[in-house]
């Protein structure tokens, strides 16, 4: 119907159209994919060698300290490309067969979408002010107010 009103008048042209849009962009849900696969098996070589230094006490080596904050994107990086495989690999349906993604928008308007966006924003950054304000907190306070051991020697 994405091309016709009539389906059963519809021409060989709009068959052959309507069935080419069933076909998923391939290329790209294949590296998404791989990339995301990748930065899982990243992450357990990674855990593997802190657990490694974690046994052997030998926290200061620079090198993993530098990957280990440079990995810190990655989870966001593999979670975007699950996203990414999970939306566009099912395309152009929302359900196989039944409901086609061009039919399964949302009724919401425009209004009613900035609002909910609007409340997402103003609850998430009162959070984060919290998070902020507790983190200075506790910051000023210096690590001495956390070392119990030597308030027991006391």
């Amino acid at each position: 119907k994405k091309y016709t009103h009539d389906v059963m008048n519809a021409t060989p042209t709009q068959i052959t159209q309507a069935a080419w849009d069933t076909v998923p962009n391939v290329p790209n849900i294949f590296w998404s994919f791989r990339i995301m696969v990748g930065c899982g098996f990243f992450f357990i070589f990674l855990f593997i060698i802190a657990f490694f230094f974690s046994i052997k006490g030998k926290w200061d080596k620079r090198w993993f300290l530098q990957l280990a904050f440079l990995s810190l994107p990655l989870p966001w990086v593999a979670a975007e490309l699950g996203w990414f495989v999970a939306e566009n690999g099912r395309q152009p349906w929302v359900i196989e067969g039944v409901l086609p993604t061009f039919l399964g928008t949302s009724s919401l308007t425009t209004g009613s979408l900035y609002i909910s966006l609007l409340g997402f924003v103003i609850l998430y950054g009162f959070l984060t002010l919290i998070e902020f304000y507790l983190m200075a907190k506790y910051i000023r306070l210096g690590p001495e107010y956390f070392d119990h051991s030597r308030s027991l020697e006391k």
